[in-house]
């Protein structure tokens, strides 16, 4: 695969992301978000640009931080988390 096709793959994966309906995060080993799209932005209020940077816990209330806190933890052990 050449590089135009792996830039076009990429392009196709950010695209979906951006379009679907679902709010969707991504987030470093320590919980900053590294990228959101615009339908997790309207969910919690925020533009893309200022949920980028915070901290994935902030958007939990604390009632749910320690549930949070064992996903990160099984998703850095794992490096997956499969939801049923």
């Amino acid at each position: 695969m050449g590089c135009s096709e792996n830039t076009a793959g990429i392009n196709l994966v950010l695209s979906a992301l951006h379009q679907t309906e679902e709010g969707i995060e991504i987030t470093d080993l320590s919980g900053k978000i590294i990228f959101v799209n615009r339908a997790f932005a309207i969910l919690h209020g925020y533009t893309e640009k200022e949920a980028i940077g915070s901290d994935i816990r902030m958007f939990h209330p604390e009632e749910f931080r320690p549930r949070v806190e064992e996903i990160i933890g099984h998703i850095i052990g794992k490096g997956f988390l499969k939801v049923k």
